[in-house]
């Protein structure tokens, strides 16, 4: 199973799993071209938009907070 991301070289991935290890969060592209914070289920692969930046920024380095959000 794959999830529905495009990984880049055009911004920086920084690939985080969670204190819990379920979820790993990460900047990438969706396969419609749409660049942001993605986190990706670690069991079933199903990718869940965080952030989606406006036209003309990013967003990149992700990680997880101390308390796991």
């Amino acid at each position: 199973m794959s999830p529905e991301l495009i990984w880049g070289h055009d911004f920086y991935l920084r690939p985080s799993l969670s204190s819990d290890g379920r979820s790993i969060v990460l900047a990438a592209r969706d396969k419609k071209g749409r660049q942001g914070i993605y986190t990706v289920d670690a069991r079933t692969a199903v990718v869940t938009p965080v952030v989606r930046p406006e036209a003309g920024t990013r967003a990149q380095l992700p990680f997880w907070s101390p308390d796991g959000k």
